[in-house]
């Protein structure tokens, strides 16, 4: 790891990376490997610990922990409000990633399999939701890429077919049907 005092860089954690232990000194390690000093901004420790900016400040409002001045910190202080809230540096779940090619792989897997969507959607703007939700889907087990994109499609498809089942009629539509003319509305 490059030396902190030369880049002066904080660096926010990937979600499979904890602390060693739960401890003080453990915790205290952890922030401070990735750029924590004694006294720590709202937005550097958002960045460490991959959460927003909001849940900081929020805590502060709710006094969890108190500010020495203007959305600033102490470092003993944060280290206490984890230490109540493990949850914001607990080990999760890696998601994935969208790579170079994940963009053509899914243009691949419509052409072959899911044409029908198609109908709903343009291709440019199907493949870009895949992406979308790509990132946001969980790296749980060892599987393909072009099966999560399969995955993804497949519920895109029951979102399609739960939304025509439920759709809603234009008022145009309901007059027509029931033969209210124009001049009748106003």
């Amino acid at each position: 790891m490059e030396n902190l005092e030369q880049t002066g860089e904080v660096k926010g954690r990937s979600l499979n990376e904890a602390p060693e232990s739960f401890t003080k000194k453990s915790i205290e390690e952890f922030l401070r490997n990735r750029g924590a000093c004694g006294i720590i901004t709202a937005h550097g420790i958002a960045t460490i610990l991959n959460v927003g900016y909001r849940v900081i400040k929020d805590a502060e409002r709710n006094g969890e922990f108190k500010s020495i001045d203007k959305c600033t910190y102490r470092l003993e202080d944060l280290i206490d409000w984890i230490m109540k809230n493990p949850r914001f540096i607990a080990q999760s779940h890696a998601k994935w990633d969208v790579a170079e090619n994940t963009p053509e792989t899914a243009k691949r897997v419509i052409k072959k399999s899911w044409t029908a969507l198609l109908k709903f959607w343009e291709l440019e703007d199907l493949i870009a939701e895949v992406c979308y939700r790509m990132l946001q889907q969980k790296k749980t087990s060892e599987c393909s890429e072009e099966l999560v994109i399969m995955r993804i499609l497949a519920k895109i498809w029951r979102e399609m077919k739960s939304r025509n089942i439920h759709k809603t009629v234009s008022l145009d539509a309901i007059n027509e049907k029931y033969g209210e003319k124009e001049h009748d509305r106003f």
